[in-house]
């Protein structure tokens, strides 16, 4: 189990084939058919974007790691990474926040 299936398909991106991982895709996976040399470069427009927006990048108070608040479809902000995936994929302490969000629930 968790052996990986490996495909050829085109970056998204620069159009040059690639090996890419074919098991069911998962937050953290979500940079699928972008090939290792066009990631970063990715990464770096999206930030650079943001910075020019003005939109207010903070730092995670666990990990420390930039990201920003975003509404989602039912209006709840939500921590998103600056290359646009949910923090809570890739804190490695999300689930402190888990644990706290439940016992403020106990707590009424």
């Amino acid at each position: 189990m968790g052996e990986s299936i490996k495909e050829i398909h085109n970056c998204r991106i620069c159009g040059v084939e690639a090996v890419f991982d074919a098991r069911k895709p998962t937050p953290k996976d979500s940079r699928k058919f972008i090939c290792n040399n066009c990631f970063p470069k990715l990464e770096a427009e999206i930030e650079s974007r943001l910075r020019k927006l003005g939109v207010e990048i903070v730092k995670c108070v666990a990990c420390g790691k930039e990201m920003i608040w975003l509404k989602g479809k039912s209006g709840k902000s939500l921590p998103v990474c600056l290359n646009l995936i949910n923090h809570f994929s890739d804190c490695p302490k999300a689930e402190e926040f888990r644990q706290a969000k439940e016992y403020k629930k106990f707590l009424g």
